[in-house]
């Protein structure tokens, strides 16, 4: 009778021992099959995720290469606009006329007042001359502390040609060394006097700002030249 089981089994044949029950473990090739499913999917969840990884830092290293390129490029610009500031001071006979506000540079966006915008980037002109003055108030030299007033103020691009993006401000203040208790007055023959500060800022693109500070004199005949320079940060 087991020949003839044998002989009849549909089973013979497929991997099976004749006359062995079929049981949840004898599916070998089921099995694997599954097993090859299961790995196939974790490995694309990884590769998945390591092309996301990879995809986030290219993301993260553009936006920080951006941003340097824009903040190398304002800080050129309040170098630039610092230097053209400082030739047009030497065209000016009398400092005080600057710094009371009567003498100004060639280069002005109309009216020192209200919001001044170029290529997106916009300037509370007002505003920034405000926070410049309450910082000022804090140095240590009392009635001679600083009072910064606009001198020069418009789009980047009349500074440095066209199809460049920003806006550019320069301050100017009287030099506290000159102890005449008049920040609204060049001092002439006193300590510091033939002396102003200049603060050089160019607002840039995506929040973007660059800042110097710089001291020029003149001592005629000679003409008007760099005594000091820093960067703010």
């Amino acid at each position: 009778m087991n020949a003839d089981r044998v002989a009849t089994d549909p089973r013979a044949g497929r991997g099976f021992s004749p006359g062995t029950p079929v049981g949840r473990g004898d599916l070998r090739p089921g099995s694997e099959r599954g097993s090859a499913l299961v790995l196939a999917l974790t490995a694309t969840s990884v590769v998945l995720a390591l092309a996301s990884a990879l995809t986030l830092i290219a993301v993260s290293e553009s936006a920080v290469s951006a941003s340097f390129v824009r903040g190398s490029q304002a800080a050129y610009l309040a170098e630039a606009v610092a230097a053209r500031a400082t030739a047009e001071l030497d065209a000016v006979a009398d400092w005080s006329a600057v710094l009371t506000g009567a003498a100004s540079s060639s280069l002005r966006d109309g009216v020192a007042e209200g919001v001044h915008e170029s290529g997106g980037v916009v300037v509370d002109l007002p505003a920034q001359t405000t926070a410049l003055n309450r910082i000022a108030a804090s140095r240590p030299f009392g009635a001679n502390n600083p009072t910064w007033r606009p001198f020069l103020w418009g789009p980047a691009e009349w500074v440095a040609g066209a199809g460049v993006v920003g806006y550019l401000v320069v301050w100017v203040a009287d030099d506290p060394d000159e102890q005449d208790d008049d920040p609204l007055t060049d001092g002439g023959g006193e300590a510091g006097g033939g002396v102003l500060l200049l603060a050089a800022h160019a607002f840039g693109p995506g929040g973007v700002r660059r800042m110097v500070e710089v001291a020029v004199v003149r001592k005629p005949p000679l003409p008007t030249r760099l005594l000091a320079w820093r960067p703010v940060r």
